[in-house]
């Protein structure tokens, strides 16, 4: 386990995150599914957005222990990414925003 993971910690970690980080002049909204099982922190995740609705591995943002969302609302939202249709404005209001977002490189190497 990772220097400064303990059982109690890895047991209050999220399965689901919603966050959004600036591109372009505008927001991209993120649900992501948490993979808990290498113990790495932060945990790669599976990234849900209109630029990857069928979702992205990369590793979850280091602030990921604070942008939890319940596992209902996050499969609902990532069941409306996969459609191509928009998260409701009340839900995205409320979401976190990143301003430093994880680097193209945090990508995960092949299996070899």
């Amino acid at each position: 386990m990772p220097c400064g993971m303990n059982n109690e910690s890895v047991a209050r970690r999220p399965d689901y995150i919603a966050f959004r980080f600036p591109e372009a002049g505008r927001f991209v909204a993120v649900i992501a599914t948490l993979r808990h099982r290498d113990h790495t922190d932060p945990p790669w995740a599976f990234w849900r957005s209109s630029q990857a609705p069928w979702g992205e591995l990369k590793r979850a943002p280091a602030e990921y222990m604070r942008l939890g969302i319940d596992e209902l609302t996050a499969k609902r939202m990532s069941n409306l990414i996969a459609a191509s249709k928009s998260l409701p404005d009340e839900f995205i209001e409320r979401m976190p925003v990143l301003h430093v977002g994880v680097p193209d490189f945090a990508s995960p190497s092949p299996l070899v």
